[in-house]
């Protein structure tokens, strides 16, 4: 499994951080490697999930989530995701552009999540007797 084609366990890491979660078949899972020397242990992809396994995405399962109007350029010193609200920007920018969608993503998810809650308190307001 090429492992650019996925995003990074630090970049998995922080969209379950972010609480989200998507349909995937992918996994960082935890390998342990014992020989002379002390143990060893890391994450490496895989199809199963284990005990402790972190769901990885691909570029393709990120893309689908971003809303319409995303915008992707590649710049000389990496890849730049970069997304437009009507007043609101973001620029998610990495040599990898699972991470950069990842990361893009968090930020829309918050900024959702942002103006559910402010149009809550405006009804509750407006609901008051």
């Amino acid at each position: 499994m090429n492992q650019d084609n996925y995003c990074s366990l630090e970049a998995a890491q922080r969209l379950v951080d972010a609480g989200i979660v998507l349909e995937t078949d992918t996994y960082w899972i935890k390998f342990a490697q014992t020989g002379n020397g002390p143990d060893t242990r890391r994450y490496v992809l895989s199809r199963y999930q284990t005990p402790g396994f972190i769901p990885t995405y691909t570029f393709a399962e990120l893309w689908r989530e971003l809303p319409v109007g995303t915008i992707m350029v590649k710049e000389p010193d990496g890849i730049s995701c970069v997304h437009s609200f009507k007043i609101e920007q973001s620029k998610a920018s990495n040599t990898n552009p699972a991470d950069a969608l990842a990361d893009l993503l968090i930020w829309v998810k918050g900024q959702n999540r942002e103006r559910i809650v402010k149009k809550l308190l405006d009804h509750a307001d407006r609901l008051k007797w």
